[in-house]
Formats: structure tokens, C-alpha cells, sequence
């Protein structure tokens, strides 16, 4: 799992790619692999895993599929990419957050004019309450199980730590009028 935001805080992406084993999952290679894939798809905005895999592989040449076939042989394990996300926010903060296992993580996009210091503390509670409470919808895609997100469904759903309000209301409360989720994914990977 790798996330990468801007400097500017207006576009991140943020991708899951699986392998086979603990071992490579947490070699220094791979996390080279994954960051590689990250800036990619923050460079050239895929809109999905498969345009990604036919997209040209700056690094090495070929396309993304082959360079990742390639990668494979290299380390002699299954690899695939499982999901990417990507938003620009030019009204607001892209923020990022992997968990420390580095087997799941979050993407949000806010409409905002907070500061990132005053961000930081709800956008980490909003990242935890996605991953526990799996807030999109499951349905059954080319590749196996993908995860649609609502923002709308999300933003309508108790705050988990204060669940008399919304998350909208929290947002709003904490981050100024006006501020409100404009997307969000959440990937998770073994």
C-alpha cells in the first residue's frame, strides 16, 4: 500500500499491489515497486487498473502490465495491482493515510479551507472510522471484489466518535462552514 499527496496538498493517489508473501511485502524493493506505481498513476491519472496496465511504463519502457510482468520473474513471486485511487482538489486538501501494517490505507479529497494542521487530527479519525466500518459498497468486478465509494452515503453516517452527529456535521464543526468530503477510497490488501 503506498500513498503519495503533493506538495501543494491538491492531488494524491494512493494504490494497493499485492504479492504473494510477508517477505517481499516488506522489502525495500518492493516498496520501490509500489512507490514507482504511486507516482504513475499521480503523474498520469488512470481512471482504472486496466487503463494503468496499458499505459506506457516510463521507467523501463513497455507498458505498466509488462514492466509488472517483469517485476514479478525478477523477485519470483505473483504480484498485481489491486486498486488505485487518485482525486485533485483545487478547492480544498487530498489527504493520505497508511496504516502501519501497510496493508491498508485511505484517500480522502475535501472541500475545505482549513489549514493542513487543522486537518490532520479529523482526517485521521475520518481515515480510521472508514477502515473499521467498511463504509462502501461491495460488488463484483472483472478482477474479483471492488469496493464502490459514496462520499454522499458517508458524509450522511454517524461520526464513530460522536455518533449524535454526521460526518458532515463533524467536518463542518471542526474544519469551518463549508468544508465537506468530496471522495474518499479505502483499499486493504491481505
Amino acid at each position: 500500500m503506498t500513498a503519495l499527496v503533493e506538495a501543494d496538498g491538491r492531488t494524491g493517489a494512493l494504490v494497493a499491489v499485492c504479492c504473494t508473501s510477508e517477505r517481499l511485502s516488506r522489502s525495500g524493493v518492493f516498496v520501490d515497486y509500489t512507490r514507482r506505481i504511486c507516482r504513475h498513476v499521480l503523474e498520469r491519472a488512470p481512471r482504472s487498473v486496466a487503463e494503468l496496465a496499458g499505459q506506457d511504463w516510463s521507467y523501463e519502457g513497455g507498458t505498466v502490465a509488462e514492466a509488472q510482468r517483469r517485476f514479478a520473474e525478477e523477485v519470483q513471486e505473483a504480484v498485481c495491482v489491486k486498486g488505485i485511487a487518485r482525486f485533485t482538489q483545487p478547492e480544498g486538501r487530498v489527504w493520505s493515510w497508511i496504516h502501519p501494517d501497510s496493508k491498508s490505507g485511505v484517500l480522502l479529497s475535501l472541500v475545505t479551507s482549513a489549514r493542513p494542521e487543522e486537518l490532520r487530527e479529523v482526517a485521521f479519525q475520518l481515515a480510521g472510522q472508514i477502515l473499521v466500518e467498511r463504509c462502501g459498497e461491495l460488488v463484483m468486478g472483472e478482477s474479483g471484489p471492488v469496493e464502490l465509494f459514496d462520499a454522499a452515503e458517508l458524509a450522511a453516517a454517524p461520526w464513530a466518535r460522536h455518533p449524535e452527529r454526521t460526518v458532515a456535521e463533524v467536518l463542518e464543526r471542526r474544519l469551518g462552514e463549508g468544508t465537506r468530503l468530496a471522495g474518499y477510497a479505502r483499499f486493504q490488501v491481505g
